[in-house]
């Protein structure tokens, strides 16, 4: 079992940012390079362990004041995003059934919610957008028990392959 309940990575392009090893970057985070981002700069900040969610706010501070204070300049763009880990490792299977059922009914409005660039957005696919991500789980749920899922749903806004990996239920 994994400790913590959420693990969080933030992707940015635009100008300035800390890199490895600099003392801007606040303890919990880590800078990662990410190869699908573009521009004059860019960077990926990853959670350096997986944190509780009374923990997210001030983690998520102490990043944009790092940002602040080291003169980042972030740019919009459709391949930079938040990306939110929620602890799967104790999930049963009818709970993981249950979060999804949850997830999928919320999905178009929470996409919607975070504005008209992450609606059809090729790195953020919602079920509307891809049934297959849907398709995929159902097999999954329908046979309860431990299966690989086919590749291709990294990109789904409901990343469900990431509890083969990682334990965790990526919401991007």
């Amino acid at each position: 079992i994994v400790f913590g309940e959420v693990g969080i990575e933030v992707e940015v392009e635009g100008n300035k940012f800390p890199k490895n090893g600099h003392t801007s970057i606040p303890e919990e985070w880590t800078y990662h390079h990410d190869g699908s981002l573009r521009g004059v700069d860019n960077a990926e900040y990853v959670l350096t362990r997986p944190i509780n969610f009374d923990q997210v706010s001030d983690a998520v501070d102490n990043l944009w004041k790092m940002f602040d204070k080291f003169g980042s300049v972030l740019d919009v763009s459709n391949r930079t995003s938040v990306h939110v880990h929620v602890n799967g490792s104790a999930f049963n299977l009818n709970r993981l059934a249950s979060f999804a059922g949850l997830y999928f009914m919320l999905e178009e409005l929470l996409v919607a919610w975070c504005g008209p660039h992450r609606e059809g957005n090729l790195f953020c696919l919602r079920a509307v957008d891809a049934p297959h991500i849907v398709t995929q789980l159902r097999k999954f749920i329908k046979a309860n028990e431990y299966t690989e899922f086919a590749n291709g749903l990294h990109y789904a806004a409901f990343n469900i392959q990431a509890i083969q990996n990682l334990r965790s239920i990526e919401i991007r």
